[in-house]
């Protein structure tokens, strides 16, 4: 083996070495800000971020790992896992040297209840939703790939608040010119529900919700959500921009 090869392979050992050896934390300082965490244990190919938090919600003790085998591709592709206050999950994700970030192979789920997330002008409300995911993937025009089955029963309590109970809602995730779209839907009795968000590369979202109903008591309630008598039905639309605090509080 030439000189020039030795040194080659052995700077590469190094920065393996090097990288093996650093902590969390170094890692923990190029995350978002919205993440936060009270200690970093372990290192960048393997470790925990206790006491993690998204967007001011906690998430418990956040485990990852790296796979060393993804640098190769000039990708980082961390594995992780979560239990935290009202959600819960486990997965992969994936960010590209040349930009682009993917979820893949996830199963997410949240108690709406806990997170305190609601649907229109409703007040907070109980139920579960969960994420089945296969590949949501961003490039830098947008949504490139999306394979995720969609399921919540929120609209199937039984809550004494209302004298109606809901369908069970599903669907499958997909992408629309760069959009990420996030369908679901049920029927129960004739009525029809959909509820769909549409968000764009700079996470600016459009939320819509449509019931299709003839029930005048469930009509009445619709109006005073928020929503507008329709054709056959009654629809609501909601639009901003996605930030993690709002979200989840």
């Amino acid at each position: 083996m030439s000189v020039r090869r030795l040194v080659i392979a052995f700077a590469i050992a190094l920065v393996a070495f090097l990288i093996a050896r650093a902590p969390l934390s170094l890692a923990g300082a190029f995350l978002d800000d919205s993440f936060a965490y009270g200690q970093a244990e372990g290192t960048v190919w393997r470790g925990t971020f206790r006491n993690a938090n998204l967007g001011g919600h906690p998430l418990g003790d956040v485990k990852v790992s790296l796979s060393p085998a993804s640098l190769l591709l000039l990708k980082a592709r961390v594995s992780f896992a979560f239990r935290g206050v009202g959600a819960e999950g486990r997965g992969v994700l994936e960010r590209g040297a040349f930009g682009g970030v993917a979820l893949r192979d996830a199963k997410l789920k949240g108690d709406l209840e806990r997170l305190s997330i609601s649907i229109a002008n409703a007040p907070r409300q109980a139920g579960l939703v969960t994420a089945d995911v296969k590949a949501i993937a961003f490039g830098p025009s947008g949504c490139r790939r999306a394979e995720a089955d969609l399921w919540t029963d929120v609209l199937a309590q039984d809550d004494p608040r209302w004298d109606w109970t809901g369908p069970t809602l599903s669907g499958a995730a997909a992408c629309a010119d760069g959009v990420l779209v996030l369908p679901l839907s049920g029927v129960e009795n004739g009525q029809r529900i959909m509820l769909t968000t549409e968000v764009r590369p700079n996470l600016a979202y459009v939320f819509r919700a449509s019931v299709e109903t003839e029930d005048p008591n469930l009509g009445g309630v619709l109006t005073l959500l928020g929503f507008q008598r329709k054709d056959s039905g009654f629809e609501y639309t909601q639009d901003g921009v996605l930030r993690l605090s709002e979200l989840i509080s």
